[in-house]
Order: C-alpha cells, then sequence, then structure tokens
C-alpha cells in the first residue's frame, strides 16, 4: 500500500531534518546502535503485526532510525578519513550491495524450508545483534564537531545556499 512506502518516506524526511541535531544532543554511537536496534524492533514489529496501522507504524520507525544509523555511518566514515573518504564510502557501500543481495538468498532458503520470508528478517537483526555484542565495547565512534564557519566548503554572502545546491536539490526531489 502506498501508506506504508509514505510512512517511510515520512520516516527519512524527519530523520534528514533532525539528523545534526540528533547527533549533537545523543551523539553517534546512541544514533548508531539505536538506529540499528530501534531498525530491528520496527522489522519484528512488522513481521509479527497484524493490522495495517501497527505496520504502518513499524515502517516509519524503521525509516526514521535506519535513516539515522545511514548518515551516521556516512557521516563518520567521511570524517575519519577526510580526504580518501571517497574510498571509504565506496567499500562500505560494496559491501551494502553485497549484504543486501543476500537477503533474497536468505528469503528464498525460508521460503524453501517452509519457515516464510520473515526468516531472512530474522537473520538479519540476529547477524546485526552478534555484530552489536561482538564489537559494542571496542569501537569508538568520534564525537560529533561542530562545523567551523570559517573553513566551511560552501561560503555565500548572505548565508544562502548556491544555486548549484538548488538545482542538484530539485532533480533530487523530482528523481525521488
Amino acid at each position: 500500500s502506498a501508506f506504508y512506502i509514505s510512512a517511510f518516506a515520512a520516516g527519512m524526511v524527519i530523520a534528514g531534518f533532525t539528523n545534526a541535531w540528533m547527533a549533537q544532543r545523543f551523539g553517534r554511537s546512541a544514533l548508531f546502535w539505536g538506529g540499528g536496534l530501534l531498525m530491528a524492533v520496527g522489522t519484528v514489529v512488522l513481521t509479527v503485526g497484524r493490522t495495517a496501522e501497527v505496520g504502518i507504524v513499524s515502517v516509519f520507525i524503521y525509516g526514521l532510525f535506519g535513516s539515522y544509523l545511514l548518515v551516521t555511518v556516512q557521516s563518520t566514515l567521511s570524517e575519519l578519513h577526510g580526504n580518501n573518504r571517497a574510498f571509504a564510502l565506496t567499500e562500505a557501500n560494496v559491501f551494502a550491495v553485497l549484504a543486501s543481495s543476500a537477503a533474497p538468498l536468505a528469503v528464498g532458503i525460508g521460503e524453501s524450508q517452509g519457515w516464510s520470508w520473515r526468516f531472512a528478517v530474522y537473520i538479519g537483526i540476529a547477524i546485526w545483534g552478534l555484530v552489536f555484542i561482538r564489537t559494542r565495547s571496542r569501537i569508538s565512534l568520534p564525537a560529533v564537531r561542530k562545523p567551523d564557519p570559517i573553513k566551511s566548503s560552501v561560503t555565500t554572502k548572505h548565508g544562502k545556499l548556491p544555486r548549484a545546491f538548488w538545482s542538484y536539490w530539485v532533480v533530487v526531489f523530482f528523481s525521488v
């Protein structure tokens, strides 16, 4: 239903508007690990919920906290790798594509064994849980730094974003 897609998109939009504040307020670790946990919760609720309302709310939660997680990963990699961030982001995206390519295989295995498509969801959550247990205490994400307005790559006389930004924004808006 279109409501599911709209709820997911609404979560993403809200995350886009609030991510900087959330990162400042709660820190990257909370957004990273909390985002993963709440994505898992939203997914489990989606798989066990029996009404459209429950499904729509769970998809909203998934979109909101999944977006926090995604932005946290990208901003952290960008900050940690500086001028080499393009390589780090490319490697992260290659891994994400490989991991997401495993989802249809897990769905097929689940269906072929009579376990349903939910098998794939639960395998993903289990993998996230193992990563959380094994690495949370060993991984330290850097604190969020406030941008230095003097070193900003985009400077304007009146604090307005350049025309190139708005052109790109319009293309992305209509593409999405």
